[in-house]
């Protein structure tokens, strides 16, 4: 077990030796997911991995965006901003924003992709381990994993743009580092977005934070 080795709280870039050990531990590919709320009337910050599963948030269930407790749906944290007992060879980013209206009938569907502009042009993130940032910069930088490009609406005399994600929904579309980072067992990490001034937006929208890499997980 990862508690009975001498792991040192840093961020090397690559894991130790023990890692690689196949008697101790599974290699396996396995991103880290959370789904948190952004509110239409707009918010200065937002922190991601700050609640696990089985957690309280409100986040977007059935049609309603309501507190709720967190599923594997949701988030794949077991607890609170870190990662028990497991290492996590951190490789890239992906986003992906999630209207609570979807259907081209409802009123809101129309400024979907006005309101996804306006979250992502309007802040930045920050990534950070420990007090260590790995990563920081403006939302656009970050494509989603899982989007489509487009919905269409038309009528007689006009054609209209209904719902988009800035990526195509291919599982490679992410920010991929170059420099991959590994997080040690119980080692602590956060995922902050602000920003600047209120961003307003037509409907509530969750937006969720996938951190892609290989977890070492022990046998």
């Amino acid at each position: 077990m990862f508690g009975q080795l001498n792991v040192t709280p840093v961020v090397p870039a690559t894991p130790p030796e023990w890692a690689f050990d196949p008697l101790k531990v599974d290699k396996l590919y396995q991103p880290i997911y959370d789904r948190v709320n952004y509110p239409a009337a707009g918010a200065t910050s937002l922190n991601f991995f700050s609640v696990p599963v089985g957690g309280t948030a409100t986040i977007i269930r059935a049609g309603t965006a309501a507190s709720v407790t967190k599923t594997r749906r949701d988030t794949n944290l077991t607890n609170q901003s870190v990662l028990p007992n497991e290492g996590f060879d951190w490789q890239g980013i992906a986003i992906t924003y999630i209207p609570l209206q979807q259907a081209d009938s409802a009123a809101a569907t129309t400024s979907i992709l006005e309101d996804i502009q306006n979250i992502m042009y309007g802040g930045y993130f920050t990534f950070k381990v420990l007090d260590n940032t790995l990563l920081e910069g403006p939302l656009h930088w970050l494509p989603s994993i899982t989007g489509f490009d487009g919905l269409v609406s038309t009528t007689v005399t006009a054609m209209t743009m209904v719902a988009c994600q800035p990526g195509s929904g291919d599982p490679r579309a992410a920010f991929w580092v170059t420099e991959k980072k590994f997080l040690p067992p119980n080692t602590g990490f956060s995922f902050q977005m602000n920003w600047d001034g209120t961003v307003t937006t037509t409907q509530t929208i969750d937006i969720v934070i996938t951190l892609l890499g290989v977890k070492f997980r022990p046998k």
